[in-house]
């Protein structure tokens, strides 16, 4: 398994929320590898259309289509596995 740097993870949960605030589905692409699955619930089945091709259509219908006014601001990000803050 690949070591991620906090500031690495941190630099895609940013990505992530900046896609989703600007309801960008190009962006949000770039942090799923090609392969990806994507769950919208917790412990829930992924999303039926996979890959970052079916990623970006359900961030097109789900979050540009469907939503409006996103905000969202990163109070705090835990890391227990990699014993920091």
């Amino acid at each position: 398994m690949m070591e991620l740097a906090t500031q690495d993870i941190r630099d895609v949960v940013n990505k992530y929320i900046g896609a989703w605030v600007e309801q960008d589905p190009d962006l949000i692409v770039t942090i799923f590898t090609d392969t990806a699955t994507y769950h919208e619930r917790v412990l829930e089945e992924p999303i039926r259309k996979r890959h970052r091709e079916g990623i970006r259509a359900y961030w097109q219908e789900k979050v540009v289509e469907s939503q409006a006014r996103i905000a969202c601001e990163l109070l705090n990000l835990y890391l227990e596995e990699y014993g920091h803050r």
